[in-house]
């Protein structure tokens, strides 16, 4: 199913009993507001029948991620794609990728990417960044973004963007015990207003561009 949306899709909003949306066989959403209350979860898995593309879509999306739990998980139980593109934002939350989930960033047709503002990722899967190639695609992070464990692939026309956010200088994003195979660019405070980009537990970068910004900082 395809939801033009205008207005806002809201999951277990209103009581405290778990609510959970369920999103297979290529659902879209374009545009407009998705927010997952206290007590929800947005939930992509594969249905079982194969459509030759990404089990579901944020197209042009902004989710305000309020849940106690995983707000956003990504193949729990089976091999599932999350597509997030045309500057689709979320904000906050948890967003949990299973060891056959996937969560692809590409730049759609009017916008660059997405970003995860303020996301704390368990990533047991992949997440990949310009799969397709082209148009040029940005993933930012920002706002004490974090990805713990898996691995992120980084396109040749990828990029991933380390920036502050409303937190201001000092802060920016973590990437932990995370196996980063990049073919693209990975730049730390590109805006100069002192982001940081936190490498720990092992975090490996193979391949790509670093590039740290005159008020950047890798620790």
């Amino acid at each position: 199913v395809t939801i033009e949306n205008f207005g806002t899709i809201e999951v277990g909003q209103t009581n405290d009993a778990r609510a959970i949306l369920l999103f297979d066989d290529n659902s879209r959403v374009v545009g407009g507001s998705l927010t997952i209350g206290n007590y929800g979860t947005l939930d992509v898995e594969f249905s079982g029948t194969s459509t030759g593309e990404p089990d579901a879509t944020l197209d042009g999306v902004s989710v305000n991620d309020n849940s106690f739990e995983s707000g956003i998980e990504i193949g729990a139980t089976t091999t599932a794609t999350l597509l997030l593109e045309d500057d689709t934002t979320v904000h906050g939350g948890t967003m949990s990728i299973g060891s056959g989930g996937t969560l692809d960033i590409e730049a759609g047709l009017h916008g660059q990417g997405a970003t995860l503002d303020g996301v704390n990722v368990s990533n047991s899967g992949n997440i990949e960044v310009d799969a397709v190639f082209a148009p040029s695609t940005t993933l930012t992070l920002d706002d004490y973004a974090s990805i713990a464990g898996g691995a992120m692939t980084v396109g040749p026309s990828g990029i991933v963007d380390i920036v502050t956010g409303s937190a201001g200088s000092g802060h920016g994003a973590t990437l932990d015990g995370v196996t980063v195979t990049s073919n693209g660019n990975i730049d730390v405070d590109p805006t100069a207003l002192g982001a940081v980009l936190t490498l720990d537990d092992g975090t490996s970068i193979s391949g790509g561009t670093l590039t740290i910004g005159s008020a950047g900082t890798l620790e």
